[in-house]
């Protein structure tokens, strides 16, 4: 068995494992802070998405994407973990939805060059080997096609910490997104834009379900937003990252 071989068999399993004992729930509340960009982020894919061809990079057990399912041409989602699919295709089909839901490897993408106009992840590329997903992703593109990701920066020590702390809930071989990974896209795409998001608004998590959450978050991610503005070093030390990749 190769190198890659081994890291497909641990992701597989380690997802396989989450979907089916749900044992990532307990983390939700850490990601209430994503909020504002998760909002931004979903109605940059709706615009995007109507009347196009989409491709989910990495559905997992399935979730907003189907919500586009009204405004696309059509919809088809893979993930490597055969759980994750099951769910998704059970979802789907509750949903009345027709979508193409497969069990795929996301470096070797089985479709025809130019099938998809646009194609959307969220906390994917982080668990791939980027030089291929790129490569693939490029491919499966029409000209003009445009993909759309949300993905965790590595930069940050506090958020680092936090990961050290927590091995059981993540895999071994995930890697945060670096600025480097971003030279990287744009060796493979005629247009890479970068939005940064979350800082100063990590200091909300303690008020996660109280009355003053939502304002508080509001005015910090104002500040974030600022601060990224102003600050190579801000945004090299936020939390996650929106990318638009556009192949021309």
């Amino acid at each position: 068995m190769t190198e890659a071989e081994d890291r497909y068999e641990r992701e597989q399993g380690f997802h396989d494992q989450a979907f089916e004992t749900h044992s990532r729930d307990s983390t939700g509340r850490f990601y209430t802070v994503l909020a504002p960009a998760e909002t931004a982020f979903w109605q940059a894919v709706r615009d995007a998405g109507t009347g196009a061809r989409i491709l989910e990079y990495g559905c997992g057990q399935g979730g907003r994407l189907f919500q586009l399912a009204p405004y696309a041409a059509s919809l088809a989602a893979i993930d490597l973990s055969p759980i994750g699919v099951q769910q998704a295709r059970k979802e789907a089909e509750e949903r009345g939805i027709k979508a193409d839901i497969r069990v795929m490897n996301a470096e070797a993408l089985e479709f025809d060059d130019g099938t998809f106009d646009l194609i959307v992840g969220n906390g994917i590329l982080h668990h791939l080997d980027l030089e291929r997903a790129f490569r693939e992703i490029r491919r499966v593109l029409v000209p003009g096609g445009r993909a759309f990701f949300m993905e965790p920066l590595g930069h940050n020590p506090m958020v680092n910490l936090y990961r050290r702390m927590t091995p059981k809930l993540r895999t071994p071989d995930e890697h945060p997104l670096l600025m480097a990974d971003f030279a990287l896209a744009e060796r493979n795409f005629e247009r890479v834009e970068v939005k940064m998001s979350v800082l100063t608004s990590l200091l909300a998590l303690p008020f996660s379900g109280s009355k003053h959450f939502d304002k508080l978050l509001s005015r910090l991610t104002a500040v974030d937003d600022s601060l990224f503005q102003r600050s190579a070093l801000a945004r090299r030390h936020a939390w996650y990252a929106t990318i638009e990749l556009v192949r021309a």
